[in-house]
């Protein structure tokens, strides 16, 4: 049931899942949300200018991607201000652009609706959104401190509604985990190499 049309990375985020009723009420974060996904649409809309300058003035596309930098990072702050839980990173999962998947304690049924809140590390972006339970399956419990039989389930979510500032976002963040996997990659097998040098 999974689309694999997306490339697929393994990521460490902190992730809070959670089957909101129509009388829930939204906290200062949620509320304030909004405002910077607008922030968020507004720069994917220009980002094609955005790249044809990088080609035609260079330097003012430079200058124009430090603004944006320094929007995002004040949108953060403002943001911040608003989210009064101190919130780390508290589940692998496996992420792609058109959902993600991860191991809970709680099963959900297949096609149920479910508001989540994902942090992104290591800028902290944060993303509201709906996701769809795609597939839910019991995996291997592991043993408590007590002894005792603890379920855990790999659940796989489907996007719903991410809107188009959220998606580049996303689509950038996973594109910097891919280099970075890369650039690590190619660090270990220089290291090999050098290390099998001189043992010749």
């Amino acid at each position: 049931p999974e689309k694999r049309r997306f490339f697929r990375t393994t990521d460490h985020v902190y992730l809070h899942i959670e089957q909101k009723n129509a009388s829930s009420t939204q906290n200062s974060a949620e509320l304030i949300y909004p405002y910077i996904n607008e922030l968020r649409k507004i720069e994917a809309e220009s980002r094609h200018i955005l790249l044809q300058l990088q080609n035609s003035d260079p330097q003012i596309a430079v200058y124009l991607n430090a603004l944006n930098r320094k929007i995002d990072c004040l949108s953060q702050a403002i943001f911040a201000t608003h989210n009064s839980e101190t919130l780390e990173a508290n589940h692998f999962i496996q992420l792609s652009e058109g959902g993600f998947s991860a191991e809970l304690d709680q099963a959900y049924e297949p096609g149920t609706l479910c508001h989540a809140k994902m942090i992104l590390f290591p800028h902290l972006h944060t993303l509201f959104f709906k996701a769809k339970v795609i597939y839910c399956n019991n995996v291997s419990g592991a043993k408590d401190s007590m002894n005792a039989s603890k379920n855990t389930y790999r659940i796989g979510f489907e996007f719903i509604h991410l809107n188009e500032g959220d998606a580049q976002l996303l689509a950038r963040h996973i594109i910097n985990i891919q280099s970075n996997n890369r650039r690590q990659q190619q660090l270990d097998k220089r290291a090999t190499e050098s290390q099998r040098q001189k043992e010749k």
